[in-house]
């Protein structure tokens, strides 16, 4: 989800030609436009340096769905709509608010297969999970820490032990969800690799009409709301499609946007003016389309997938995306830690619920942004530390002997 995993296996011998574009460049632009040059450059995804450029609309849209989680949180956590009293200006805004942002998971799920897959085989990056992993006990120890200073009779010292733990001690679902779906990656990719287009946009409509539509109204297949392994790999196989089929390409970013606007729509009008019915032991009711697998949550991400993924950027805001975007996940790290949840948003919202629309809607704006900006900046010390403790090659190294560790185990097989 959350990182790109590069090959390390050598150069084709196709690909070789990229090597020339440097000197073929300068030749090339004596007889074109230069913007026909950049237009040339920005379709086949290569840069100046002849490499292969990132998409700074996917990288934005990691950073836009901190920024949703943040809504998500203090809109729930911290009191606004259980506070907020039915029927109510207020009430109606907080919910649509909650509506528009509830596809945040889900676009992080979604990009984790849209960036992780590859039209070439690559190897999992043990290296990268072990660097991810010391990323949270990071977030963890420092928080810990810091309220020990601040709060000291909020901490105990087996707090300290449980941070250096959070896989085992399951402190973030998501961390925990992810670190299976890593494991699987291989496997996920190799099955969509060998797989026609039209066979896996098939499956596609298929996967979103089961595992989405049917599910919502049966949950049948327990995918506990979305909170499951099971649905990040059914998130990432559909990231992946859309990047080997082109799925949304040529879909207008106005449409998509009006596309967000209807699904957000309806899934807010059905919160509020919904009712329970029952047929054949599926249940629908006012909750039905607020849920990570709810078919308006999911078509929401995808999306915003197709939006972003046409955005282009000057040098100064790819920049920018370059600085924040690898930072994206500590944002969720933050706010989820713990200490941070109970004692900073628990219920310390509660006074925008119980006031006017146009102090509320502007009230969790603000502080949501603000806390994303401060958790990016605080991420950038943790970088810096990490270069400096050199933990990517502590990181390489230990993947090293894990996979003759491995090898040892396959042999005997």
């Amino acid at each position: 989800m959350f990182h790109v995993f590069p090959e390390h296996s050598g150069t084709p011998v196709q690909n070789r030609g990229v090597c020339f574009l440097p000197v073929l460049l300068p030749l090339i632009r004596e007889r074109m436009p230069g913007s026909c040059i950049a237009y040339c450059q920005a379709e086949k995804g290569i840069n100046r340096s002849g490499m292969k450029s990132r998409n700074y609309g996917i990288d934005l849209l990691r950073i836009v769905s901190m920024f949703y989680i943040l809504i998500l949180h203090t809109l729930y956590q911290g009191g606004v709509l259980t506070n907020a009293a039915a029927g109510t200006m207020t009430y109606r805004a907080a919910w649509l608010m909650e509506i528009w942002a509830y596809c945040a998971v889900d676009i992080f799920a979604l990009i984790s297969g849209y960036v992780g897959y590859s039209e070439k085989p690559k190897r999992i990056r043990i290296a990268s999970w072990i660097t991810m992993w010391l990323q949270v006990v990071y977030v963890g120890l420092l928080c810990t820490a810091v309220f020990h200073i601040v709060m000291p009779e909020t901490v105990h010292a087996s707090d300290y032990y449980r941070m250096m733990f959070p896989l085992t001690n399951n402190l973030y679902w998501y961390f925990s969800a992810y670190t299976g779906l890593f494991m699987i990656m291989p496997v996920l990719n190799a099955g969509i690799r060998n797989l026609s287009e039209e066979t896996l946009k098939k499956t596609f409509v298929a996967v979103i009409l089961i595992f989405s539509v049917y599910e919502c109204v049966t949950d049948r297949f327990q995918f506990n709301a979305g909170y499951s392994v099971i649905w990040l790999m059914i998130l990432y196989c559909l990231g992946a499609i859309i990047r080997k089929c082109h799925i949304g390409e040529n879909w207008k970013p106005l449409h998509c946007l009006a596309g967000i606007a209807v699904l957000t729509g309806i899934a807010w009008l059905w919160k509020l003016k919904g009712f329970q019915m029952e047929f054949m032991k599926a249940v629908i009711n006012q909750n039905t389309l607020v849920s990570y697998t709810s078919p308006a949550v999911v078509l929401s991400g995808i999306l915003h997938i197709a939006l972003f993924s046409k955005l282009r950027f000057r040098e100064g805001m790819r920049k920018l995306i370059a600085y924040a975007a690898p930072c994206a996940f500590s944002v969720y790290l933050f706010n989820n830690q713990i200490l941070i949840w109970v004692y900073v948003m628990k219920d310390r919202f509660a006074f925008l619920g119980t006031g006017r629309m146009l102090k509320m809607v502007p009230g969790v704006l603000l502080f949501s942004a603000a806390f994303v900006i401060c958790s990016l900046l605080a991420d950038r010390i943790r970088i810096v530390l990490f270069r400096f403790l050199h933990v990517s090659e502590a990181a390489d190294t230990a993947e090293q002997l894990i996979r003759k560790w491995i090898n040892r185990f396959v042999s005997i097989l």
